[in-house]
């Protein structure tokens, strides 16, 4: 495990899985983002799975900030979404 990436060796094949979506669940990664492991390397690959888990996070709390926006109006909720926002642009940013 690296970053939140774990690597599964089966008897027929290897799978790697991305542990920081779906809450308890593991969650496979896409063909695409193999292609990307094979094409760059181990490191590369964890970076841009990183990459778009964080692009993915960051779109649900913007979500969450118009809906706070727009319904119910609660400054501590929307600090906290702000906060929390902002920690990841800022992990994203670390990644490049």
């Amino acid at each position: 495990m690296y970053k939140g990436i774990k690597i599964i060796k089966t008897p027929n094949d290897i799978k790697i899985y991305n542990t920081r979506k779906q809450g308890l669940e593991y969650r496979e990664i896409t063909d695409e983002e193999y292609y990307y492991f094979l094409q760059y390397g181990f490191r590369t690959g964890v970076n841009r799975v990183l990459k778009s888990t964080y692009i993915d996070q960051i779109e649900k709390i913007n979500n969450k900030i118009q809906e706070e926006v727009n319904s119910r109006n609660n400054k501590k909720h929307y600090d906290s979404l702000k906060h929390r926002r902002e920690t990841l642009i800022n992990k994203y940013s670390k990644l490049n």
